[in-house]
């Protein structure tokens, strides 16, 4: 598995919890597999409301696939609302060796 990412939301009622929806905004498994790319194996994340900034965290099943691209983890920049489209990805940056 090469990693997901979900959107969470809450009621807005005395029960957070009634109402809440819980949906896949990336699934880089799906992405790949389409012959696109994305953030694998999203580890830390930050957002500003309409772009979501996320690091990947190498793992082993998801190493072999970036070496299959050339590249390395990186940073992405995620534009919300999804669900993400590989058009709304954009990779910003590389690890350094």
């Amino acid at each position: 598995m090469l990693g997901r990412m979900y959107r969470l939301r809450f009621g807005r009622s005395e029960n957070p919890l009634a109402g809440a929806t819980l949906r896949i905004v990336d699934n880089a498994d799906q992405d790949v597999g389409a012959g696109g790319d994305t953030a694998l194996s999203p580890d830390n994340t930050d957002n500003n409301g309409s772009e979501m900034l996320v690091c990947e965290d190498g793992t082993t099943a998801s190493r072999a696939v970036m070496a299959a691209k050339g590249r390395d983890g990186s940073l992405w920049i995620i534009i919300s609302p999804a669900p993400v489209r590989q058009s709304s990805t954009r990779r910003v940056a590389t690890a350094l060796s």
